[in-house]
């Protein structure tokens, strides 16, 4: 049976409760919990701008929930509206938990301020040619298995303008910002994806002279062999702040 759709109503009406409808939208039904079912089914309910997004939604397909948080996310980071961002890419991570490891789902941040990581050395040597986007990663298995402190790494961004140090204490991660431009010098929001407990994008604001507690090394090394650390430092970015 097609589903109609008013357009009228999908185009000009806004969502009365957007922390209920614009958060679990997207999500509806099959990624929400029960209760967070019957929150948003009894929003709906009186809601006339979700129940025409929720039958548009459901003919369009998985897929393109996708795209469309695809493009808000860009959207969101080119109005600076950074934990917006956030918050619709780790909606995002519920859909599509998979979505960090994608050129789309790396790429939708390149629109703004986002400032990538461009170098990294330990001690005992250089790890920057292991961050040239599409390294392969059995290209740095032989160095995985040569015997060598992977931490403390000092950590450069937007091509030296920053500089960070990447440290351990026990099975805690910590990050101290070590220099910085002049457009960096009220600090950093640092942001990066977490593997565990569950996958989402977190993020950190780091300010000059404080060292700042990270989470747990599980959180974002699958183990601290090199192509592992590799991939994990290569997911996060800066901004000012």
């Amino acid at each position: 049976m097609p589903i109609h759709v008013d357009q009228d109503i999908l185009e000009h009406y806004c969502c009365l409760e957007p922390e209920v409808g614009e958060q679990l939208l997207f999500l509806y039904p099959e990624f929400l919990s029960d209760d967070q079912k019957q929150a948003f089914e009894l929003h709906v309910q009186t809601c006339e701008a979700c129940r025409e997004r929720q039958k548009f939604w459901q003919a369009m397909g998985l897929a393109f929930r996708v795209e469309a948080l695809l493009n808000r996310v860009t959207s969101l980071i080119v109005h600076q509206d950074y934990q917006g961002a956030f918050e619709t890419y780790n909606q995002l991570l519920g859909i599509h938990p998979d979505i960090w490891k994608t050129l789309a789902g790396e790429t939708c941040f390149q629109a703004g301020a986002w400032q990538s990581l461009t170098a990294a050395r330990s001690k005992d040597r250089d790890f920057t040619p292991y961050l040239a986007p599409g390294y392969a990663p059995q290209t740095y298995q032989l160095a995985a298995a040569s015997s060598f402190h992977i931490f403390p790494l000092t950590i450069k961004y937007a091509g030296g303008k920053i500089t960070g140090k990447l440290s351990t204490v026990g099975r805690q991660v910590f990050f101290e910002l070590v220099d910085a431009s002049d457009e960096f010098q009220e600090g950093i929001l640092l942001a990066g994806t977490i593997l565990q407990p569950v996958i989402m994008l977190k993020s950190w604001s780091i300010v000059p002279g404080r060292k700042q507690r990270l989470g747990r090394l599980h959180e974002f090394f699958e183990s601290v062999e090199l192509p592992h650390v590799i991939d994990a430092l290569r997911r996060f970015k800066v901004y000012p702040l």
